[in-house]
């Protein structure tokens, strides 16, 4: 139990530097990156990330590995990965704070989410399962990072 968040704030800069990167391909001119870095991956990484970057670059880009963007499939944006757990630690709490098997909101989670589908925004289907947006901090809370929210 004493070690269950061991390296959660580690864990939290990587997510936050990878989704930097990220965004920074989604965002940057192609022509701007070859006239800066000469489409050198790893100078364009080692440029984003060195604010967020902790320790120094050995085995070369990460970029490479965001295969989901570059070898098709889907780029969602890296920042989706945490917000998704966020999501899920905050329905968890919303879920469990009364008593894990409460029927109420069992079928409210039933109705809004797996009845709904993609029939509307999943923001919209959040909202009406939780009853309020997201708390935003749920995951860090949850990790450790931040102090417990006081009722």
């Amino acid at each position: 139990v004493a070690s269950q968040n061991f390296m959660a704030a580690f864990t939290a800069m990587i997510f936050n530097n990878r989704g930097l990167l990220d965004m920074a391909w989604h965002t940057t001119d192609p022509a701007e990156i070859d006239a800066k870095y000469g489409f050198d991956v790893l100078a364009f990484e080692k440029a984003v990330t060195e604010d967020s970057r902790m320790f120094p670059m050995f085995a070369g880009p990460f970029s490479t590995a965001f295969t989901h963007i570059f070898a098709g499939g889907y780029s969602a944006g890296y920042h989706g990965y945490a917000w998704a757990d966020n999501l899920a630690v905050d329905a968890y709490n919303y879920m469990t704070e009364r008593d894990p098997y409460d029927n109420e909101r069992l079928m409210k989670f039933r109705d809004e989410f797996i009845r709904a589908g993609g029939t509307r925004p999943a923001a919209v289907s959040y909202r009406a399962f939780r009853g309020q947006d997201p708390d935003p901090y749920a995951l860090p809370r949850s990790q450790g990072l931040i102090p417990p929210k006081v009722s």
